[in-house]
């Protein structure tokens, strides 16, 4: 329970907000405020008046969880939370906390019919913690729940390496007290990072990366640093915010935020990259092909430090599918190469069988620039369907000594002289329609494929594939039966007239 005392001191040290007055307009540049780690979001925005910050009543006294009556007569608001008792009167530069009188630097005033009260003035005659980032423009204010809320001070940095072209977060974590502070992790995770463009998420640290999930605890000494860090992905130049968590005592919301231009400087590249991907017509996913070229005019030596050339990698929404050097054994020699002038080198890898759809492929490049990727392409994997390279027959066979139910067999011939890949969509293997002599449809039955659904299936250089469809009970006359194979759309590929 916050004291009376504690309330009175806290007012009379800090009444106003410490905004500069210099700071431009609210209206020209936004003020965010965060309680508890937690966007406030207002119908009307805050104002600035004399160097002040005055925000909506009502949404305020909402955001802190503090009942608020409102007598219209005198254009007074009384609020009540945890033992504390304010009275603010618009207009009126004096406020009362707990009975004592308080001056204002500023009064509440009455805007299009709202009452704007001083932020700073509530928040610390509650009990809270208030703080100004000039820099991002954001009021931040946190009540004292636990010690250890005020213990731990968080920075973030954007590092870059104008000659690597390296780049990385970091969140240093200081201790301010003067006791070891004991921090409790729920999982192998110790921090993240959420970068924004333009308003919309365009990477998170932890997207992709597995943890361990025990519990674990780090202490901090008094006085320590302690960094953690996360390597940036390769992003185009621009301006970028970033939200820094740490995730000790399971804490959930941004401990720090930061904003940053990526703008690398423009060096003469000796060696240029292309990344290609190539598939035969139907024959996919195909492969992916790293082109080097020597743009110099001189031989540009090439040191490997394994017998590792080169890596691809696959991402497809936003997570990587496929790694190139993924459950591969390289020799582990240091070796060198040279390109000379306007020479190229080619390198390619096999993909895998993939899903239908668009992948990110980056190129990694082990010559020279092992850890950054050299290229990135967008490729499209389309079905891996040669069906139409396929000949198709449906035939009617009585029944036999072995079999007495009549049948149809459909046959799917390939006389080609290379093998053929099929793409199923789904786990129907082929479907049949019979239908009598006047049209009328009279049986329909769908055939699953006993393999997973979906995927591609090889009909090989000069084989077949047959399927045997035992036929319904149907009464005398002629009828004419199709076969819809999915691989060939949704026409029929053959039929056969028989009568029973």
């Amino acid at each position: 329970m916050r004291t009376s005392l504690s309330l009175i001191f806290l007012t009379a040290l800090l009444v106003a907000i410490a905004v500069p007055a210099a700071a431009a307009p609210a209206q020209s540049r936004q003020i965010s405020v965060l309680i508890d780690g937690k966007v406030v979001s207002w119908d009307d925005s805050p104002i600035i008046v004399d160097g002040r910050t005055l925000v909506p009543m009502r949404a305020l006294f909402e955001a802190l969880k503090t009942p608020v009556r409102w007598d219209q007569t005198k254009k007074e608001a009384t609020a009540t939370k945890d033992g504390a008792n304010i009275v603010i009167r618009a207009g009126d530069s004096r406020a009362w906390v707990n009975g004592q009188l308080v001056r204002l630097d500023v009064p509440a005033v009455i805007l299009n019919g709202r009452m704007y009260i001083p932020l700073r003035f509530i928040a610390e005659s509650l009990g809270a913690h208030v703080t100004w980032d000039a820099q991002h423009r954001v009021i931040v204010i946190r009540f004292p729940d636990a010690e250890k809320d005020f213990s731990l001070s968080y920075e973030a940095r954007y590092v870059k390496d104008d000659n690597t072209q390296r780049h990385r977060l970091e969140l240093t974590v200081t201790n301010n007290t003067n006791k070891v502070q004991t921090i409790e992790f729920n999982s192998g995770q110790t921090h993240d990072f959420v970068l924004e463009r333009d308003g919309r998420v365009v990477w998170r640290a932890s997207d992709g990366q597995v943890f361990t999930q025990a519990l674990w605890v780090e202490r901090i000494a008094p006085g320590e640093k302690k960094t953690y860090a996360s390597e940036l992905p390769d992003l185009a130049p621009g301006a970028y915010k970033a939200r820094a968590y740490f995730l000790g005592d399971s804490r959930e919301e941004p401990v720090a935020f930061l904003q940053f231009t990526i703008d690398w400087p423009k060096v003469e590249k000796a060696l240029g990259y292309s990344l290609i991907y190539l598939a035969p017509e139907g024959r996919q996913p195909g492969r992916l092909e790293l082109v080097v070229s020597n743009n110099t005019g001189r031989a540009q030596a090439l040191r490997f430090a394994s017998g590792k050339t080169h890596d691809f990698v696959l991402e497809r929404d936003g997570r990587v599918v496929w790694r190139a050097s993924d459950g591969q054994m390289y020799t582990q020699a240091v070796w060198t190469d040279s390109l000379v002038h306007g020479d190229t080198r080619t390198y390619s890898s096999e993909l895998p069988d993939l899903a239908p759809g668009t992948y990110k492929a980056t190129a990694y490049f082990m010559g020279q620039s092992a850890k950054r990727p050299v290229a990135t392409a967008y490729i499209t994997i389309k079905k891996a369907n040669l069906s139409h390279l396929l000949k198709y027959s449906l035939s009617y066979r009585t029944g036999s000594m072995l079999n007495a139910t009549a049948r149809l067999v459909f046959e799917i011939r390939n006389d080609t002289k290379e093998d053929v890949p099929v793409y199923f969509p789904g786990n129907e293997a082929y479907s049949v329609i019979i239908k009598d002599a006047a049209g009328n449809e009279v049986h329909r039955r769908s055939i699953p494929r006993y393999e997973s659904s979906g995927g591609t299936e090889i009909i090989g250089k000069g084989g077949a594939k047959y399927h045997f469809f035992n036929l319904p009970s149907l009464g005398p006359g002629n009828y004419t039966a199709y076969v819809y194979y999915p691989p060939m759309g949704h026409e029929p590929v053959a039929a056969a007239g028989f009568r029973i």
